[in-house]
């Protein structure tokens, strides 16, 4: 038996958005960790690595917030305007 796929632009976006969850996740913590590194080796002190890459961890389950609820806003205006036609 073989399964047809129901819509091909459903999955794009779906892959799209993964990629999208996983870029915003990485971007910050890796800047917190490379900016906390160069801070950690020219002065010598562990906490302001510590401390970025804490903000960075921060920064992305922000953002990676925002962009599921607005996700989830979209589909539930999108169901709600398919019920009135």
């Amino acid at each position: 038996m073989s399964r047809k796929a129901k819509d091909p632009i459903k999955g794009a976006q779906a892959f799209s958005m993964i990629l999208q969850l996983g870029i915003n996740m990485l971007v910050p913590i890796l800047l917190c960790l490379f900016l906390g590194n160069y801070i950690y080796k020219k002065t010598d002190m562990m906490w302001p690595l510590v401390v970025l890459i804490i903000l960075g961890i921060a920064a992305a389950f922000n953002s990676c917030y925002r962009l599921i609820k607005k996700m989830f806003l979209s589909d539930k205006e999108n169901e709600s305007s398919e019920k009135i036609k």
